[in-house]
């Protein structure tokens, strides 16, 4: 494997119409570079641990949480900074940006006295959190730095707008402070915690029993041990009077004919994909339209990096040679997996508003669209029939739960996390509702 940051960039078809609005879909593949020894090269890591302390999490959830904490305490190398912060109707710091040696006892009994209480302050046991973080960044400059929080609720104190938390989290960022959240049981707010983990350049995760709180972050620290590639952003630079929409939803800035998309954190030599949906300007045939994607990511031991420029090409074609064009299959296979995980996503934010209707409508307009779309393509069919089980039970109430199996399936698989959890959930499908 290359020891570089790499993209690959490839469109489903490769020529348009010179009357314009040929619509073609762009692949981006986004890999971290494969470092040897990456576990030994690792910077020192800088955790803030946040938990939620409010009422809700007594008993089980908050013993279970503890014990997670005590040992991510004990997992980190000596020369590691930990932090823990718990909040509730109000914001306590138990172990304070603490560079951990051979004796742990002092912050692991801290983290044993915590003890439920109150309301949910969310935002502000978060940016306590990264202010830990930030502490520590004051003193050493090479350390990997991150807020893990935990939480059962919705933020109902304090900070709660998701738009609010979005612009923190992309600021924390920018800084290098990166942020992943785990939602604890059926009544965590998805937005909420998607909003910090999506902006704030790291993962989120679902636990719905206590069991699977341990399992979470202990998977979560062993991930941060091996992601030495933080902050990946892809470049797009496309030409002037082309449509770009963002079809896999990663955070995305535009800026006249360049886009900046937010891949958030990669293990090494791991892949993330990005489907761009382009509407062609008119042209004359023989004119070629270039897009160039390249990334740019904070890789370990070797500060900001940037890969070669990937360029795919449209052509300009008179119309016979358009319409009986082939489609290259694995890239519009791919188009297809991912533009069905983004409809499956949104209909689950729909459902979770009670909008009905306006599910109905979405769902019939995406199906539609997709069913054009997946002719000729024996590999994609299966994203068509499962769009339509889902508009089959689109007048019902999904239950809460099954709202959120279904959304971490997709978002997974658009992400190309691993599932730390060891119960097996099956494919999505089977959490929707009989549509007797």
């Amino acid at each position: 494997m290359s020891k570089q940051l790499e993209v690959h960039g490839s469109f489903d078809r490769l020529r348009i119409r010179e009357r314009g609005q040929s619509v073609r879909y762009l692949v981006v593949d986004v890999i971290a570079p494969e470092l040897d020894n990456a576990k030994s090269k690792r910077p020192p890591l800088n955790v803030a641990m946040v938990i939620d302390a409010s009422g809700s999490m007594g008993g089980p959830p908050l013993v279970t949480t503890k014990k997670a904490v005590d040992s991510v305490c004990k997992g980190l190398r000596d020369g590691d900074v930990l932090s823990v912060v718990s909040f509730a109707e109000d914001v306590r710091v138990h172990v304070d940006a603490v560079e951990l040696r051979g004796n742990r006892r002092d912050a692991l009994d801290a983290i044993e006295a915590i003890q439920s209480r109150g309301l949910t302050d969310l935002a502000g046991g978060w940016l306590k959190g990264a202010e830990c973080v930030a502490k520590a960044m004051e003193k050493r400059s090479n350390l990997h730095n991150h807020v893990v929080l935990l939480s059962d609720g919705h933020a109902n104190k304090g900070i709660v707008e998701p738009l609010i938390l979005e612009g923190h989290a992309d600021e924390l960022r920018k800084r290098h402070v990166y942020t992943s959240t785990v939602g604890i049981g059926n009544g965590y707010s998805s937005t909420q915690l998607e909003a910090l983990a999506e902006f704030g350049g790291g993962r989120m995760h679902d636990a719905e029993s206590p069991d699977e709180i341990f399992e979470v972050v202990v998977g979560e620290l062993s991930e941060l041990s091996r992601c030495v590639t933080d902050n990946v952003e892809l470049i797009l630079t496309f030409p002037v009077g082309c449509k770009v929409n963002n079809v896999s939803r990663f955070p995305m800035v535009v800026e006249q004919n360049k886009v900046r998309v937010s891949l958030g954190s990669l293990a090494p030599s791991q892949k993330k994909t990005t489907v761009f949906r382009v509407t062609a300007p008119s042209g004359n045939i023989g004119a070629r339209l270039d897009f160039q994607a390249g990334a740019s990511a904070v890789v370990a031991g070797k500060g900001t990096v940037t890969s070669e420029v990937s360029s795919a090409v449209l052509s300009y074609a008179a119309e016979h040679h358009n319409s009986t064009q082939p489609r290259l299959v694995d890239v519009a296979t791919t188009v297809a997996r991912v533009w069905q995980a983004s409809v499956v996503r949104r209909a689950v934010e729909i459902n979770r508003i009670g909008d009905f209707a306006k599910l109905q409508s979405y769902l019939d307009h995406e199906i539609l669209y997709l069913a054009r779309y997946c002719e000729g393509l024996a590999n994609a069919r299966s994203f068509l029939n499962e769009l339509v089980k889902l508009r089959d039970v689109a007048d019902r109430d999904w239950d809460e739960r099954s709202r959120k199996d279904i959304q971490m399936s997709t978002y997974q698989s658009l992400h190309g996390y691993k599932d730390f959890r060891t119960t097996q959930r099956g494919h999505w499908t089977s959490k929707l509702p009989s549509d007797d």
